[in-house]
């Protein structure tokens, strides 16, 4: 039976010398699994829904609205797919460089440090942290 969280989600995003730091704290659905962890939640803008699939060696990420993509994160792992936009698709790929996790049947958080590229084009590095805990 899924358990009620609250996650926290906190993305830095360095293009070039500029920094964008992105911060929610929303609630949603855990389910645990033998060897997993699957979250999901509804991002604050009520539109994107979010699915992410966390285990030891790898997290997959996937993002439904207006703007939809997956991203699938293991360390030293690059994952392409495609990117969809109101205005059509854009071949994405990811390069993680960092991946960390922690979980148990209270919690956990997932730490990650990738590299974004569209088109095949450089965009953003990236830091991602989430932390999400079960209400008692």
């Amino acid at each position: 039976m899924p358990k009620q969280i609250a996650i926290t989600t906190r993305l830095v995003t360095r293009i070039d010398n500029e920094e964008e730091i992105i911060e929610q704290a929303v609630d949603g659905l855990l389910d645990i699994g033998p060897e997993n962890h699957l979250l999901r939640f509804t991002e604050q803008d009520q539109q994107t829904q979010v699915h992410l699939l966390v285990s030891e060696e790898r997290a997959q990420l996937r993002r439904n609205g207006s703007f939809s993509s997956a991203m699938r994160f293991t360390q030293g792992g690059r994952f392409e797919s495609t990117y969809q936009t109101p205005h059509g698709p854009l071949r994405m790929h990811v390069a993680t460089n960092l991946y960390q996790t922690k979980c148990d049947a209270e919690g956990g958080t997932l730490e990650t440090a990738y590299e974004l590229y569209l088109s095949g084009r450089f965009i953003s590095q990236n830091k991602l942290l989430i932390t999400w805990k079960v209400y008692k």
